[in-house]
């Protein structure tokens, strides 16, 4: 594994000095130097996101009874998207150590609403690439001829959804082909796939306990989609380059696509550089403000890396709970 993630990050590391060198060192510094202060306020967007997405998971908790306090989901939010960053296959990293972390919470109890916030998160996701989906042809092709193939892609992605939703719960499904299949498999493996159909019944039945509640989270998880299309905005004003409302939603969901098809490199280094600038040219703009708005992003994530890992620290030093330690150090032997 180690090996591997080296090589992945060797050759992203690669892709990026290939892509700054092809587009000209001296016009990304041009338009790195005129950011400025939008930088600035960049770094203050991802706080914004941060508090966004915390007040969306408390909402989930709070409803399923789950006590806590906002600073301490706030501090394990931030340091499983830092360890999630800088690890292989992030997301998979991040989202099953967020309910390790809370302190004096119970794990089981906590994680039903942990995956409705990510699952809330990643629709309101999928939302902004079918939006991009349609801006895009419709500015590549200049007109609407394309836009039935769209209609068709987007009923594929409806179909999908609901094939699955008609196929959980799965854990129960799963202990039957056990039962038949492995009929000596372990009493542990039992006794853990009964916890783990309690938290899938759980997280789906959701939005029947709690329909206002989820309609909260939802339009928090919209609010952070706003945001991060803001962050596009100020970065591209702060260089002097307009993007139409189409070519805005066009390069985000192709940028999503990007994102969610590099999830194993480690912090996608060179792939977030390469999809931004590659998107940009597509959509008939410089590609050289698009590798900027990535570098742009990519400082802003940095510095909330930096302060995850000082979080880390802090609560380190004060003893943290043994599974959220033994979870961290998993992820820092395995990468």
């Amino acid at each position: 594994m180690k090996i591997a993630t080296i090589l992945m990050t060797v050759l992203g590391v690669y892709l990026l000095v290939r892509l700054i060198l092809t587009i000209g060192p001296a016009v990304l510094a041009t338009q790195l130097t005129t950011l400025g202060w939008s930088l600035a306020i960049l770094v203050v967007l991802g706080l914004v996101k941060l508090g966004l997405r915390t007040w969306s998971w408390r909402e989930t908790l709070v409803a399923d009874g789950v006590r806590t306090t906002g600073w301490q989901l706030f501090g394990a939010r931030l340091v499983s998207q830092t360890f999630g960053y800088l690890s292989v296959v992030g997301p998979v990293v991040a989202d099953p150590l967020k309910p390790l972390l809370l302190r004096d919470t119970d794990v089981a109890a906590s994680t039903p609403g942990t995956l409705v916030e990510t699952a809330a998160f990643w629709f309101t996701s999928l939302l902004i690439i079918l939006a991009g989906a349609f801006a895009g042809i419709l500015v590549a092709s200049n007109g609407p001829q394309l836009l039935a193939v769209t209609l068709a892609a987007v009923a594929l992605v409806v179909a999908g959804f609901v094939f699955l939703l008609r196929k959980a719960p799965l854990v129960p499904r799963l202990r039957d082909v056990l039962a038949r299949k492995w009929k000596s498999h372990p009493a542990r493996l039992t006794a853990w796939l009964i916890k783990a159909e309690g938290i899938e019944e759980s997280t789906i039945s959701f939005h029947r306990r709690h329909p206002r509640a989820l309609r909260d989270i939802l339009l928090l998880n919209l609010a952070v989609q706003v945001v991060m299309a803001a962050e596009v905005l100020i970065v591209l004003a702060a260089i002097g380059v307009k993007i139409g409302f189409l070519q805005l939603l066009a390069t985000e969901g192709a940028t999503r696509i990007a994102k969610i098809l590099t999830f194993y490199i480690p912090a996608r280094v060179g792939a977030d550089e390469a999809s931004g600038a590659g998107a940009f040219v597509l959509f008939g703009m410089d590609g050289a403000a698009g590798l900027t708005l990535a570098i742009a992003r990519r400082i802003q994530a940095l510095v909330w890396v930096a302060a995850g890992l000082a979080w880390w620290h802090v609560i380190g030093s004060r003893k943290p709970g043994k599974e959220g330690s033994c979870a961290i150090s998993t992820i820092a032997v395995s990468n």
